[in-house]
């Protein structure tokens, strides 16, 4: 009994690099937000926030280009990009 919950808890340690990263919304999280939820760099996370705050993104390939963004940190976090910049604030047009 003991050697089989030591095999699945080494199976589980094992395959958890396999799990990447969770969608977040990029036109609207703050850095650390990016950072943590696509396992990224902070500084790679700033640059999407301040490029998406700037330009407003729609599309994964928006920030395919920034410095830092290898294509390998691209098509592992493409997926989980999201653009919907109905979830900002209400407080934008002044409005409550």
């Amino acid at each position: 009994m003991k050697f089989t919950s030591v095999m699945i808890l080494s199976l589980a340690f094992l395959f958890s690099p396999l799990i990447y990263s969770a969608p977040v919304n990029v036109n609207i999280e703050a850095s650390y937000d990016i950072a943590e939820s696509l396992e990224i760099s902070q500084s790679l996370a700033e640059s999407i926030a301040m490029h998406c705050e700037v330009y407003e993104c729609t599309e994964a390939e928006d920030i395919q280009n920034l410095n830092g963004m290898t294509q390998a940190i691209f098509d592992r976090i493409r997926l989980d990009l999201r653009f919907n910049i109905m979830e900002r604030s209400l407080d934008l047009n002044g409005d409550c």
